[in-house]
């Protein structure tokens, strides 16, 4: 049986057309560059931190890893921070989302991945040690109930869940669940009028921290004077606002209804009518907050400031002084002028 063999240097040319290309220096240096126009700061800052970019000492190299080196630096700094920040609020699950976020965008080997996994690692420690000390107090929780002791369980449950709320982590569902029994047997000692408060209301503050006051008859326990009625031009602005921003409730269009009720109160501080519809809208208000900095957070983890901007100017519309929405927007500022610096001819 013969064999057949292929030539020697057909071999070779077929691995060779089989091998992957690499990218060359001008290939990687153009995606950077396209990167950092597009907004993709830490994506640039990545590709640029490959070892051959880094030997380039042509002057197109040079400017441009000194433009993106910047922007990275201000982005990473402020990403630090916020995390810092956070931590402190007690937002434990937020402060690690942004550091898992920076690392995921910074570059294997940075330098600074070493000290956000340490910092990383200690707030899981913190997070694991809180759900352990929630658990123990759940399993005393669980005792008492089974032992009759339906009120003791019921302040062990409210201690484990102040816990829980201090840091804003999530409570083990059988907690929940274990707390709504125990209010079912045994109701806390409060008013009829009070009954459906209780169970709706935050967790009390732990034993020995003097009561909250409640907010709305707080607001109506102190005499209030009467402002006097807006000016005769102001009257029928108002009239046309309030109108408008009923409709806007009506169509759905809650952001637009609290912007103008905001603006109604800014010339006449005495509307009821705004005052009180602010308060029904102030669920929906805080639910808009939050769904705005998240869509908000998803373009900023990816760079796409551009895109997050409009969100976080939506946020200020109704909430002027979030600061989350301020920093996120400054960031931008600062960025699109780190870009115009860096790319004159485009504007």
């Amino acid at each position: 049986m013969s064999r057949h063999f292929l030539p020697w240097w057909l071999v070779l040319l077929g691995l060779v057309a089989c091998a992957p290309t690499r990218p060359s220096i001008k290939e990687r240096l153009d995606a950077s560059e396209r990167a950092f126009s597009s907004g993709q700061v830490l994506e640039a800052y990545r590709l640029l931190s490959h070892p051959e970019l880094q030997k380039q000492t042509e002057a197109r190299a040079v400017q441009l890893k000194k433009a993106v080196s910047e922007a990275a630096s201000f982005i990473i700094t402020r990403f630090i921070e916020k995390a810092e920040n956070l931590y402190k609020q007690g937002l434990l699950l937020e402060s690690r989302r942004y550091l898992a976020e920076l690392s995921s965008l910074l570059p294997a080997d940075d330098p600074l991945q070493e000290s956000i996994g340490r910092r990383t690692r200690a707030i899981d420690e913190q997070i694991d040690n809180l759900q352990k000390e929630m658990s123990q107090l759940y399993a005393q929780a669980k005792a008492d109930f089974e032992a009759g002791r339906v009120d003791q369980a019921r302040y062990q449950l409210r201690s484990a869940q102040n816990l829980a709320g201090k840091y804003y982590l999530p409570p083990p569902l059988e907690l929940e669940l274990l707390l709504a029994e125990c209010l079912r047997r045994s109701p806390p000692p409060v008013t009829s009028d009070e009954a459906l408060e209780e169970l709706l209301r935050p967790p009390a503050e732990p034993a020995g921290t003097p009561p909250r006051k409640k907010a709305v008859p707080e607001k109506t326990s102190r005499p209030v004077e009467t402002p006097p009625a807006p000016p005769d031009q102001h009257a029928e602005e108002i009239e046309r606002m309030l109108r408008q921003a009923s409709e806007a409730v009506r169509s759905g269009n809650h952001l637009e209804a609290i912007e103008i009720y905001r603006q109604v109160l800014k010339l006449d501080a005495g509307c009821q009518q705004a005052r009180r519809a602010l308060d029904e809208l102030e669920p929906v208000r805080q639910r808009l907050i939050k769904e705005l900095l998240e869509k908000a957070a998803q373009y900023f983890a990816r760079q796409e400031l551009d895109a997050a901007a409009p969100f976080y100017e939506k946020v200020l519309r109704i909430d002027p002084g979030n600061l989350r929405a301020k920093e996120g927007l400054e960031m931008w500022r600062r960025l699109r002028e780190l870009r115009e610096k860096s790319h004159p001819s485009g504007n």
